[in-house]
């Protein structure tokens, strides 16, 4: 929304706005007149005043990116259009979508809120108060149409398949969630959108894969602003070019892409792309969650805001500090706006406050204003952060996966029925907790990403012997030690509908996915970690397993959160933490917490926290079985 000017986009003509004055709850709407030659004419529009709510002045509200449309096509010269009689000049992009506009039958005329030109962009004050509209500027518009940029030569193809998947929605309805099958259905009758006529086998085509998967490598998927544009919006219509879809559509296809096997492969072939990068195909799927989480919830903001900051990690703001402000839009969406409204630290400031200072404020807030301390399970050691932040703040300029990969973490409740015990020093910025330490790290795996990578993983197994061998020791056998290690792997959780515990069938799985990576290792010369000893352990297990899910399965149960690497203490336990973890740091159970925390102790009484962990046979309580809690060593942690 308010990336013109943070960009260096082209700037706004004051005397645009000379005559169109805004009170408290006005907009201002724009019109596109009609041209002999809509493909390529010169736009010429008006631009009026209208009050929120004034069901006499329906609208649209476009979504979109100032910058190019794709990493692969360069930016588009800014161009000029007319006004009410003034010249003004816009980025090429949205000159596309309004040329595109003006040319779609069902668009034409229509009145549309278009951030660049309905807000003056070079006055600070009418920007901060149209920021605090956009809740209602987006829930009040008849239909949001999202603009992707203009076409290439793989859309038609990406679009075709999409619709063709959505046609025969049936076919997959066991890999889609209920709501996903009927938001297709109830937006394409709303829509009147056309059934596919496309042949089935384009489906098993992989050139119209590789089309999907460049069309979600669009620059619009990554916008921190798109989050409330689109989960606020009534109806969404999706343009590319000349190409129309429902943001329906789109959002089964990606959430069928994120939860199957072609994750893998979307993700791994976009940074073989001759412009690397990420691939998007997981964000409308994301949105969609926040979307039916914020429907179900019933707490406060603060746990709102928390859900809807971690959940947008991975989109990009050219103000870091939008990834804070381009969400407290939702708030009013889930009842919190008015418990929110009047907490300074939240307010938007662009100029006097940086981003480090946003940061830490929207962080004393919600700790200050929610009982639990799920805001910590966001941070991920140092290495994740791009400035010196405290390291109990998120740095959310980091759009990686960190941590479990899991929001909220409800499946797991390692102190339960413990309140947490929390001072913030806000001064010094320093937290105080209470917490019970319950190990100290010993060894240290390779990342999940080295592994995936097809590297040599030594240490991993190394921690994979000594829990066989402590099994062993504790009367048990091979197959105990090797589940604490598999189970840790994936977080104890699989399928679609995120089964906690993992089912037991995903030993076998996991031994064939092990057996695969192993035997496409050679042989070490120095076979210090027993290589030849565990391919032929594996192997022997993967023939003795009954029916198992296939090693794909596991893979992409483990490919959901990469970030991680896994790690066995001095006391025994085995589990997964941050990239960041080290030997030497330390497993504590934190009230509050509904999974264990891993510290470093930096000396002078200070801890820095390096994040959440999966400690197998911690996740629900277990370490307090037995005892009275006034019987624990309790000791108190001050977080720098």
């Amino acid at each position: 929304m308010s990336e013109i000017t943070a960009c260096g986009g082209p700037q706004t003509s004051p005397s645009l706005y000379s005559n169109l004055a805004l009170g408290s709850s006005d907009i201002r709407l724009l019109t596109i007149k009609s041209s002999q030659n809509d493909a390529a004419g010169a736009i010429v529009c008006t631009l009026e005043v209208a009050s929120l709510g004034d069901e006499t002045h329906p609208y649209n509200a476009l979504s979109y990116t100032w910058e190019s449309p794709s990493v692969e096509e360069p930016d588009r010269p800014a161009a000029l259009i007319t006004c009410n009689g003034v010249s003004i000049p816009i980025t090429g992009n949205l000159h596309a979508a309004l040329l595109r506009i003006r040319s779609n039958a069902e668009l034409s005329g229509a009145k549309f809120w278009v951030d660049a030109i309905c807000i003056n962009q070079d006055d600070d004050r009418e920007r901060s108060s149209q920021v605090a509209l956009m809740s209602k500027i987006y829930t009040s518009a008849m239909l949001v149409v999202v603009w992707l940029g203009e076409e290439d030569g793989f859309t038609g193809s990406a679009l075709e398949l999409m619709d063709q998947f959505a046609a025969e929605v049936d076919r997959y309805e066991d890999k889609l969630m209920p709501h996903h099958v009927r938001n297709l259905r109830e937006s394409a009758a709303r829509q009147n959108h056309p059934a596919s006529t496309t042949s089935a086998p384009a489906l098993g085509d992989p050139a119209t894969w590789t089309a999907v998967r460049k069309l979600f490598r669009r620059n619009y998927f990554s916008r921190a602003w798109i989050i409330q544009e689109v989960i606020l919006a009534r109806e969404i219509l999706v343009l590319c070019g000349s190409h129309v879809t429902l943001w329906a559509v789109v959002q089964a296809v990606s959430y069928f892409l994120t939860t199957t096997s072609l994750a893998t492969y979307f993700t791994t072939a976009s940074l073989r792309e001759p412009v690397p990068g990420p691939s998007y195909h997981h964000i409308p799927a994301r949105l969609e969650a926040i979307k039916n989480w914020m429907r179900r919830q019933r707490g406060g903001y603060a746990n709102v805001l928390t859900h809807a900051l971690v959940r947008g990690r991975h989109f990009r703001a050219t103000d870091p500090r939008d990834k804070v402000y381009a969400l407290l839009g939702l708030l009013g969406a889930a009842g919190g706006e008015e418990e929110a409204s009047g907490k300074e630290r939240l307010r938007p400031v662009y100029g006097a406050r940086s981003v480090k200072a946003v940061y830490v404020a929207a962080a004393v807030q919600i700790l200050e204003d929610s009982e639990d301390l799920m805001l910590l399970y966001s941070v991920e050691g140092e290495g994740f952060q791009y400035s010196a932040l405290p390291s109990w703040v998120p740095d959310w300029r980091c759009a990686e996966t960190v941590g479990l990969g899991i929001t909220g973490y409800h499946r797991f409740d390692a102190a339960p029925g413990r309140a947490r015990s929390l001072v913030i020093r806000e001064s010094e910025r320093v937290l105080e907790l209470k917490g019970l330490k319950c190990g100290e790290i010993e060894l240290s795996g390779e990342t999940k990403q080295e592994i995936a990578a097809g590297k040599p993983f030594p240490r991993s197994m190394a921690i994979l012997q000594d829990s066989i061998a402590r099994a062993k020791e504790r009367g048990g056998g091979e197959e105990d030690g090797i589940d604490a290690a598999w189970r840790s792997l994936i977080t104890n959780t699989n399928g679609n509908q995120h089964q906690c515990p993992a089912d037991s069938s995903y030993a076998g799985a996991f031994a064939h996915w092990i057996s695969e990576k192993l035997s496409a290792l050679p042989t070490p010369e120095n076979d210090t970690y027993g290589h030849a000893d565990m391919a032929a352990l594996f192997r022997r297990l993967k023939t003795d397993a009954p029916a198992a899910p296939e090693a794909e399965d596991f893979d992409t149960t483990f490919s959901y959160a990469m970030r991680l690497r896994l790690f066995s203490t001095r006391e025994g336990l085995i589990g997964v933490g941050s990239e960041c973890l080290e030997a030497g740091d330390e497993v504590w159970l934190v009230p509050g917490s509904r999974v264990p925390l891993i510290f470093r102790n930096v000396g002078s009484g200070l801890h820095r926290l390096v994040g959440g962990a999966y400690v197998h046979g911690l996740m629900h309580g277990e370490a307090f079985r037995g005892f009275n809690d006034d019987d624990l060593d309790w000791k108190t942690l001050l977080v720098a």
